[in-house]
């Protein structure tokens, strides 16, 4: 079941991140998205575990976009 949530949360996740990083609608589709998780109703520390995944992608996602600007 935890996998077929992460999966779940995986597809919700491609669906809504990034089409505009430096737009103000960024912080909105953040907020659809924890809202997405919480009504999958898992456990509060898979909360945690996504939340920490995305922010992970998020590291990603900024690195590679200084990466580009850099060279």
């Amino acid at each position: 079941y935890h996998n077929g949530m992460l999966h779940e949360v995986a597809h919700i996740y491609s669906r809504y991140i990034f089409y505009d990083v430096t737009s103000v609608n960024t912080i909105l589709v953040l907020l659809k998205l924890l809202h997405q998780i919480v009504l999958l109703k898992d456990k509060i520390h898979s909360y945690y575990n996504i939340l920490f995944m995305v922010s992970k992608r998020c590291d990603l996602y900024y690195s590679i976009i200084y990466f580009k600007d850099t060279f």
